[in-house]
């Protein structure tokens, strides 16, 4: 998994987050997807997500950027 960090732009009970994973090279090796449940504005958030990626390819994961944050209810 991976970890990475949020700041809320509203109140929402469900957030879900997808991140890219990139090498050191910058080139993409594939996503991540996780949640948080209640974030409040303005707040900063940890959260954990799932790699979507092949265990050999786990190793070669340097950084991230955030790809989409769907707002729930």
């Amino acid at each position: 998994s991976s970890a990475g960090i949020i700041t809320a732009g509203k109140d929402k009970s469900i957030t879900g987050v997808t991140v890219n994973l990139y090498d050191r090279q910058n080139k993409l090796i594939g996503t991540a997807v996780g949640g948080l449940k209640e974030v409040k504005k303005g707040k900063t958030y940890s959260f954990r997500a799932i790699a979507l990626v092949d265990d050999e390819d786990t190793l070669k994961i340097d950084h991230y950027k955030i790809k989409s944050i769907e707002l729930g209810n």
